[in-house]
């Protein structure tokens, strides 16, 4: 049953990820999204980790901002809709396999 929803997870990963000429969304970005995704999976399955996610989150968001405000950047990036989706769809995927795997 769980090798299912991993191959699943990677034909919807396969329509989703697909080559764009504008689009500069690489292999080690997919890696760092999927081992993102992966990572809170297993997180999430550990009991001591599942209690500190939402201290750590709320530490990152606040170090963050306070960077973000002290240091804003430059030249921003311009939103690109097809990357975010790509980027959500990495996370996604590491994350409903390491559901599968712990």
């Amino acid at each position: 049953m769980k090798l299912h929803y991993i191959f699943t997870t990677l034909l919807i990963l396969s329509i989703h990820v697909q080559a764009d000429e504008h689009d500069d969304y690489s292999l080690l970005e997919f890696a760092v999204d999927a081992g993102t995704g992966f990572a809170i999976a297993s997180c999430e399955a550990d009991p001591e980790c599942a209690d500190l996610i939402p201290i750590a989150t709320f530490i990152g968001f606040t170090l963050g901002i306070i960077i973000y405000c002290i240091c804003p950047q430059e030249e921003q990036e311009p939103f690109r809709l097809k990357k975010a989706a790509k980027r959500t769809c990495g996370v996604g995927t590491g994350y409903f396999i390491g559901k599968c795997i712990f």
